[in-house]
């Protein structure tokens, strides 16, 4: 199990943006690739990761590099400079941290487990998902279950915890009317948040020009409306992450001009939505994703309780591609062994030859199983490869198909 990934302590903000936008074309191209057999792709406000069954890292990297430069625009080498790459029972206990919430701005926050499950569910449609994959994913929503009982988090939601720390730092806030900038489904979560805090108009602007139906806004907002709309409103949720700035020192200031009140602005976006200068305006109260992380009690036993899951549930992730490992090396033996004409009619002859098979399969299957343990199965399929020639370690014609079919089944 191998996972690549941009989140926003690497940077790469443009390359992030458009990870929401460009997330099938993603799992597309990870999907052509050969030496892939299977991926889920999960694309956040904070994160674009695939989490692939592969036998071949360099391959899947270079998949994935390619398939983000196109969707962003940015030149692929830095692309491969941002992404991360973890591998094994590394990758899974990363899996496993995302879900329960360890790795969010906000710590324990719960709208990426619904987006951990919603990965799973579009690779299982896509077709492209394996049953190491499909059971790593399974026990990532149960082992976020279960380390959420560990959490006492603050906030549920990034919106809820940046909302919080504005009503904190503007006295008698009011949510009557939010205007939410982006499309994207953090932009609705953000809505969602607004209405609940008791907003009773909701405005939405798209600096893409995106359709906004799926926010459910009261009003869409159109470029040469957004100076009015940000006057008009109470709190502004930008959560774009368009890549260029939406409100720049001069929009902010022809709205504070016919305000009474502050401009209040959560800047939630991977790329802010937001141009550098704006929360200097006297007047301006500018809140951004970095000012809302803050750690949950518990964090401590929700890690360690994570950290023993994705050791113990490891083995199991890793069998079925131990098995194929096996199976493939012990045809090619049994090939060599018996290739030279030796007559199965002749039962001593063929005791022999099975003898001799075991023998040399001994050494070789025991160090299989300690690289499957150890997360270093890839490695040792590249090394029989070399030993043994092309396609001894993947069986990657034959074995795709077949356990893409058991992945999607399970």
């Amino acid at each position: 199990m191998l996972v690549l990934g941009i989140d926003r302590s690497a940077g790469g903000w443009p390359a992030l943006a458009a990870g929401g936008v460009g997330a099938g074309r993603l799992i597309a191209a990870l999907d052509a690739e050969p030496a892939v057999l299977g991926a889920v792709v999960l694309s956040t406000c904070a994160r674009t990761e695939a989490y692939v069954d592969t036998a071949r890292f360099h391959d899947a990297h270079r998949a994935f590099v390619r398939a983000l430069a196109a969707a962003s625009g940015e030149p692929e080498q830095d692309i491969a400079r941002w992404t991360r790459a973890r591998r094994g029972p590394q990758a899974l206990e990363h899996l496993f941290r995302v879900a329960a919430g360890l790795e969010s701005a906000v710590v324990g926050e719960h709208q990426v487990t619904g987006q951990v499950r919603a990965a799973l569910a579009e690779a299982v449609a896509r077709g492209t998902t394996t049953r190491s994959l499909d059971l790593a994913f399974q026990n990532a929503l149960r082992v976020s279950r279960m380390a959420r009982t560990r959490l006492l988090p603050r906030h549920r939601t990034i919106a809820a915890a940046a909302w919080q720390q504005a009503a904190d730092g503007v006295p008698g806030l009011v949510p009557g009317v939010a205007l939410v900038i982006g499309t994207g489904a953090f932009a609705r979560e953000c809505a969602a948040e607004a209405r609940q805090r008791g907003s009773h108009t909701v405005l939405v602007h798209s600096p893409s020009g995106r359709n906004t139906a799926d926010i459910h806004g009261d009003h869409e907002v159109a470029a040469d409306e957004l100076v009015d709309a940000l006057a008009v409103s109470d709190v502004t949720l930008a959560a774009s992450g368009h890549g260029t700035a939406v409100i720049t020192p001069a929009i902010a200031e022809q709205a504070l001009r016919q305000r009474s009140t502050p401009l209040v602005i959560l800047d939630l976006a991977a790329a802010r939505d937001t141009a550098p200068g704006v929360a200097d305006e006297p007047g301006i109260h500018v809140v951004t994703i970095d000012e809302v992380a803050g750690h949950a009690g518990g964090v401590t036993a929700a890690a360690a309780l994570v950290h023993a899951e994705a050791q113990a549930i490891y083995p199991r992730i890793a069998g079925p591609e131990l098995d194929d490992v096996i199976v493939t090396l012990r045809r090619r033996v049994e090939s060599l062994v018996g290739g030279s004409g030796v007559d199965e009619a002749d039962p001593v002859l063929a005791d022999a030859v099975r003898k001799v098979t075991q023998a040399l399969l001994h050494e070789p299957t025991a160090r299989a199983r300690e690289a499957a343990a150890s997360g270093r199965l890839d490695q040792y399929r590249a090394a029989l490869e070399t030993v043994f020639g092309t396609g001894t370690g993947t069986g990657l014609a034959p074995e795709s198909a077949t356990r893409r079919a058991r992945g999607s089944a399970a």
